[in-house]
């Protein structure tokens, strides 16, 4: 015997009242030897489609602390100081935040391998190389047992060479040129750079990472 389902359903969109007042949020990465950039915007609530397009708040005067004492944009922070962002706006209030500069975790390289995947050489009137390679690095970082330590992994790449003239006569030796960079690196590699990204930092856009970010779980 077969009985037949009926089902029924109904829907309505609707737009909740609140009272929430939007405040100012401060947004800024602070690393020592790097300029203080501060991003201030402000909170929307789910259903204010402008406010989510366009959140940024241009009227807001930004003052940067170290120490106590009030700094120019053109400060550079250094490792230990002690960094106070205020931000005040005549539309949506004031907010501040203070934060020390970390200070570098000592690194130590216990291991590394290079494993070659490819190699170019070109021979005219004079030779160029270019030579790929897959890095594994095994890095010791110290953790203090007694705090809770927030880390990242960043890196930079170096470019060696003399200046090269224009016109090198034919016979004589072109200077060395060296470039050594660093492609991509496998966020994948180790589960510390994913194990603090949950659904809501997924949502936020920060599970595509610039950087390698891990605590001392």
């Amino acid at each position: 015997m077969l009985l037949p389902l009926m089902l029924a359903g109904c829907y309505q969109d609707f737009s909740p009242t609140t009272d929430t007042t939007p405040v100012l949020c401060l947004n800024s990465i602070i690393s020592a030897g790097e300029p203080i950039e501060v991003d201030v915007t402000r909170t929307w609530t789910f259903n204010d489609l402008s406010g989510a397009r366009d959140h940024k708040v241009d009227d807001a005067t930004v003052t940067v602390y170290v120490n106590g004492n009030p700094q120019s944009a053109s400060y550079i922070p250094a490792e230990g100081d002690e960094i106070r962002i205020v931000a005040e706006s005549p539309k949506y209030g004031s907010a501040e935040a203070t934060v020390t500069v970390p200070v570098a975790v000592p690194v130590t390289v216990r291991k590394f391998n290079g494993v070659v995947t490819d190699l170019w050489r070109h021979y005219d009137d004079y030779m160029a190389a270019d030579l790929d390679f897959d890095l594994y690095v095994t890095l010791d970082v110290r953790d203090l047992p007694d705090d809770d330590n927030y880390f990242k992994l960043d890196y930079n790449w170096i470019y060696l060479s003399d200046d090269e003239p224009d016109y090198v006569e034919p016979g004589v030796s072109r200077p060395l040129q060296i470039y050594f960079s660093l492609g991509a690196l496998d966020y994948e590699a180790e589960p510390i750079f994913q194990e603090h990204i949950g659904a809501f930092e997924s949502i936020m856009g920060s599970d595509d990472t610039m950087g390698l970010v891990f605590t001392d779980r």
